[in-house]
């Protein structure tokens, strides 16, 4: 008896280590979304299109769109990266979930959001080109 209370004990442990792990895997740093990636061609937000986006460590990325180019100051909250920009009476939002990332590629999910008025979706995955 004793020994099956040890066996299912044991079990627990392992599945809760794995758990631990699995939740652990899921923080990204800032590291890994600096760069310039490259958004789909087919996006909600057609602006962005087969444009890109230039992360820097400085906390600003530059969004090269079908209509010219603009910065935002980001933040990442987790899985979240969080594009703002505040001028004057303007203010708009990225806030794009990642899904996956890795050396090349990132899965995004997220909305542009201007003066509260959502102007599409940036849905996809982005390649990295630098």
């Amino acid at each position: 008896m004793i020994k099956n209370i040890k066996k299912i004990a044991m079990l627990f442990f392992v599945a809760a280590t794995m758990i631990t792990a699995t939740s652990c895997g899921k923080d990204i740093e800032e590291d890994q979304v600096l760069g310039t990636w490259k958004f789909p061609s087919e996006l909600g937000y057609s602006d962005l299109a087969g444009g890109k986006m230039e992360v820097k460590s400085d906390h600003t990325v530059k969004f090269y769109a079908n209509s010219g180019s603009i910065s935002f100051d980001w933040t990442l909250d987790n899985n979240h990266l969080i594009c703002t920009l505040s001028r004057g009476s303007v203010n708009a939002q990225m806030d794009m979930e990642i899904k996956e990332i890795t050396s090349s590629s990132m899965t995004i999910e997220g909305d542009y959001i201007v003066m509260g008025d959502n102007k599409g979706s940036v849905d996809g995955t982005l390649t990295k080109i630098e």
